[in-house]
């Protein structure tokens, strides 16, 4: 995410993003992490939720385990646990009731053209 982005972001979503980021780098088999959704170009609004999407070569070693909602935020909890096909859902509940959406899944899932909507 480039600096100028983050910038813009309010305080609580860049923490969230930071510490999604310090994940990563403690866990190895996280190759990516992207802001996606309404926060991605700057379109949030005070009840949007944040959306980010891990890539990971293990992911497994973060849909198998809640041991690791702590680190996005101390008391976060599990809201919804979703199977979208190549992504899994793990939605989030911050104390302070931000929700945070995170879509896990293989690296190849960059790869995919991504489904095309119904009019």
């Amino acid at each position: 995410m480039p600096t100028d982005s983050a910038a813009s972001l309010p305080p609580e979503i860049r923490s969230v993003v930071a510490a999604t980021l310090r994940l990563a780098h403690d866990k190895p088999s996280i190759a990516a992490v992207a802001l996606v959704g309404s926060w991605a170009p700057g379109a949030g609004r005070p009840d949007s939720d944040v959306d980010l999407v891990l890539l990971t070569t293990a992911p497994e070693e973060l849909l198998g385990t809640d041991d690791w909602f702590g680190a996005i935020r101390p008391r976060a909890r599990l809201i919804r646990a979703e199977d979208f096909g190549a992504i899994q859902e793990r939605r989030l509940r911050l104390p302070g009731g931000l929700e945070v959406e995170l879509g896990i899944g293989e690296p190849s899932w960059a790869s995919r053209a991504p489904p095309t909507c119904p009019r």
